[in-house]
């Protein structure tokens, strides 16, 4: 069986503040994914990644990618990730699935 990527995302836009709506590009799948944010606090790009500062769940920026990547898959994924903790919370998370269909 042959396996072969739908979606990439590597998060190498150009270094600034992600501010919310910023795009992160799929270099396969050609669907988007975005930073999340109240507005008030931004992640940071760095060029070859993302900083989310974390913070509590209804403030904290975070990356939501495209509806229905997962219900697609025919109960198939892999998901790869490297991340890095920089601090100490009470309640923290890497990833977040839920069922909505609403984007944000």
């Amino acid at each position: 069986m042959s396996r072969r990527s739908k979606h990439r995302w590597s998060f190498n836009e150009a270094a600034g503040a992600g501010t919310n709506g910023t795009a992160l590009a799929d270099s396969v799948g050609a669907v988007n994914a975005f930073i999340r944010t109240n507005g008030t606090i931004n992640a940071t790009l760095t060029g070859t990644g993302v900083t989310l500062p974390g913070g509590a769940s209804a403030t904290a920026p975070y990356i939501d990618l495209p509806n229905g990547i997962l219900s697609s898959r025919s109960g198939n994924a892999t998901i790869e990730g490297w991340m890095s903790l920089n601090g100490v919370q009470n309640w923290s998370r890497i990833f977040d699935f839920g069922s909505s269909l609403a984007n944000g």
